[in-house]
């Protein structure tokens, strides 16, 4: 897969950070922090939503692959329907995946390059949650993975969908885990504490991806940052 840098927009210098992590992880959280910083966030859910929404592109051709069950009264579609399919089916995943997944790159391209523009910014941020399972974080100059201890990531969907262990661990397991992710990643946040701790470290990863920034915008090339998926 090519790297996406947009030097055909005219923004070769505009460093492109991939942020993501796994359910109950907190990466919302972090990229409202980078939004309040005032990094430009293009949100991947948002587009999707967007696209199952009535009159969203994605439609017509989810509803000819998963059926009218799924249909909301004003046209778009039931998104915790669809997702009673998907999670219990990785087949049905993928299906659903090679629908809207184009359409989303065609958006978040769109968005990104828009935002940059507005903004003036030298980066900008892709929240997506299937950014490594997609080998789309191949096309950003950072990954950025939000990290969540185990324990505390299956405590957290507990309490925020009112379900128990089993129904919770399940949707945990239907994703990539969460360790295979932090492998990846050039800088990881650790959100297992509490919020103002995270806050210091999406403080320290601002000026990490400035830094980053100006070494793009000089031609130079960007260090190493591989961290370690295991924090003390």
């Amino acid at each position: 897969m090519s790297r996406f840098f947009l030097d055909e927009e005219g923004l070769p210098h505009l460093l492109l950070v991939g942020l993501t992590g796994g359910i109950g992880t907190g990466k919302s959280t972090v990229a409202g922090m980078l939004r309040e910083a005032g990094c430009p966030v293009v949100d991947a859910d948002a587009i999707v939503h967007r696209l199952l929404d009535p009159g969203g592109a994605a439609v017509p051709e989810v509803l000819e692959a998963f059926g009218n069950g799924i249909a909301e009264t004003g046209g778009g579609i039931d998104r915790a329907a669809l997702a009673e399919i998907v999670f219990k089916n990785e087949t049905q995943r993928k299906r659903l995946e090679a629908i809207v997944h184009p359409l989303v790159v065609a958006e978040s391209r769109e968005r990104m390059i828009a935002a940059a523009r507005e903004t003036g910014a030298e980066m900008v941020v892709y929240d997506a949650a299937l950014l490594i399972e997609t080998e789309r974080y191949r096309q950003f100059h950072r990954l950025v993975v939000v990290y969540t201890r185990p324990s505390i990531q299956l405590q957290r969907i507990m309490e925020r969908d009112k379900t128990g262990p089993d129904r919770a661990g399940a949707r945990i397991r239907s994703q990539m885990p969460i360790e295979r992710k932090a492998a990846l990643a050039d800088y990881l946040v650790d959100n297992s504490g509490h919020w103002q701790e995270t806050r210091k470290q999406v403080s320290t990863l601002i000026d990490q991806l400035a830094e980053d920034a100006r070494l793009l915008r000089q031609g130079l090339p960007l260090p190493i940052r591989r961290v370690s998926p295991f924090l003390s």
